[in-house]
């Protein structure tokens, strides 16, 4: 897949997206250089609810001609991402379920990668953070919120797998339509989705997962499960998960025999000690 100028076999080698928040650092390019040194492929960045959106175009800009790495931008604003997109953005994270038609077409234009997140259990909250969060940072969803709308997703596919499943084909049938190249999306989706995960992985999208700090334990499940792209502030940790599992898979990728990969399919709970003593 290409992000930007960074051509990468996601058959090979997992990415980590490091969340980098533009209005709770002040010495933003140093806490970005410093994420891209503990691993990060690509970065997200995001800005606060109460920020000016004009804040995270800049940071886009600045951080653009500052580092060599790919930036994301986590908005449902067709504006602010059209803005960033023109900046030197080459990836747009919609929380809400990329509903805005605008921001489908600024990325199609732009020739950008677009996320889609698996929707939760309805409308309502498709793609959406709960009430209870509505105070925290926008800024890429990190945290809390993360873990809210995780809860959230799983809980739509305890319930109802193939409606959910069927309102993600529908997100992406939205961004083909729009001319997002199907070589262009990536769908995001929580670690706990049982059996869903191979309906999800056998769709060809790359699949991303959010890793909630600390992040090992998940990172190595979700790449265990197929996941292609892992999403997160514990970068590190998530770069040693993530080269840990899969020098495992790369000495055979279709066995599931080794006790680190077993434990990841299995649950999380054993991952955590498995990953852990691995990478120290």
């Amino acid at each position: 897949m290409r992000v930007g100028d960074l051509h990468d076999d996601l058959a090979r080698r997992a990415l980590v997206v490091g969340i980098l928040i533009t209005g709770d650092d002040p010495l933003l390019c140093r806490h970005a250089e410093q994420l891209v040194a503990d691993g990060a492929d690509v970065l997200e960045v995001a800005f606060d609810d109460g920020e000016d959106p004009e804040r995270l175009v800049e940071a886009v800009d600045v951080l653009s001609r500052h580092l060599d790495v790919p930036l994301a931008v986590a908005t449902g604003s067709p504006g602010v991402a059209r803005a960033c997109l023109r900046v030197g953005a080459a990836m747009v994270r919609d929380a809400r379920g990329v509903a805005e038609p605008a921001l489908l077409d600024a990325v199609a234009e732009a020739g950008a990668i677009v996320v889609v997140l698996f929707p939760g259990p309805g409308p309502a909250l498709a793609c959406q953070p709960d009430a209870g969060m509505a105070g925290q940072p926008d800024a890429a969803m990190a945290g809390q919120r993360d873990a809210a709308m995780a809860g959230q997703r799983d809980a739509a596919m305890a319930g109802q797998p193939d409606a959910a499943m069927a309102r993600l084909m529908a997100c992406v049938c939205r961004a083909e339509v729009a001319g997002v190249a199907s070589d262009r999306i990536i769908v995001e989706a929580a670690v706990d989705l049982g059996k869903s995960w191979t309906q999800l992985v056998d769709l060809g999208y790359p699949v991303q997962i959010t890793a909630v700090p600390p992040a090992p334990a998940e990172a190595a499940l979700g790449l265990a499960l197929g996941c292609r792209l892992v999403r997160t502030r514990d970068v590190l940790g998530a770069r040693r998960a993530c080269d840990v599992i899969g020098a495992i898979l790369a000495v055979d990728p279709t066995s599931n025999d080794h006790p680190a990969v077993a434990a990841a399919v299995r649950s999380t709970g054993p991952l955590a000690w498995v990953v852990e003593g691995a990478v120290r």
